[in-house]
């Protein structure tokens, strides 16, 4: 039996934000960071609202859904709602979304970060506010294209690390932190299990 290895797989790679075919334009090094700069801005936030992958944004004042939670650690499972083991109510806006205002939902395609437990068809809920730190996981666009990837400061240069069970996913270098765009820090990951 031969074993079928290779190839483009669907839903695989990095996402792209432009929808037209993209060209190099050589320019001095010096003027770099403004033109960097002109596109962002000219993308704004109105590419990243209108992918497919964007979600939504938190409600500034989201609806209470208040669940019971148990406080006390179990193995495994979870107390009936009759036991005596309820001590409070939880809200998953108000324990997950810090900061509403800064942060929106993107979906996952794919499985370069399966090892983080962002699985293929996850929610990822993105702050815009928090300060990107080595070794957080970013939703990031790099020549044009979106991922989501560990962002690793390495010496004097910086990666975009995949963090997979599959080998076929590669890190991302770069020089300085002006050759990305960051859209925010992943803070939370929703993923369905049923």
């Amino acid at each position: 039996m031969t074993a079928l290895h290779g190839g483009k797989r669907a839903g695989s790679g990095r996402k792209k934000i432009f929808k037209e075919q993209k060209t190099t334009v050589a320019c001095p090094k010096s003027f770099a960071p403004q033109v960097r700069s002109i596109i962002a801005n000219m993308m704004s936030f109105d590419t990243l609202y209108n992918h497919q992958h964007y979600v939504g944004e938190p409600a500034l004042s989201p609806t209470r859904l208040y669940r019971p939670v148990s406080l006390t650690k179990v193995p495994a499972g979870f107390p009936s709602p009759a036991d005596d083991y309820i001590e409070s109510q939880l809200d998953l806006n108000e324990f997950f979304v810090t900061h509403p205002s800064a942060s929106f939902y993107w979906k996952v395609s794919g499985e370069s970060m399966n090892l983080a437990g962002i699985l293929d068809g996850a929610i990822l809920l993105i702050d815009r506010s928090l300060t990107v730190k080595s070794n957080d996981i970013v939703l990031a666009t790099i020549h044009g294209d979106i991922t989501v990837k560990r962002f690793v400061h390495v010496g004097s240069s910086y990666e975009l690390r995949p963090d997979s069970s599959f080998n076929r996913y590669k890190t991302l270098q770069f020089g300085s932190t002006e050759d990305i765009s960051i859209w925010g820090v992943v803070s939370a990951v929703f993923n369905k299990l049923r």
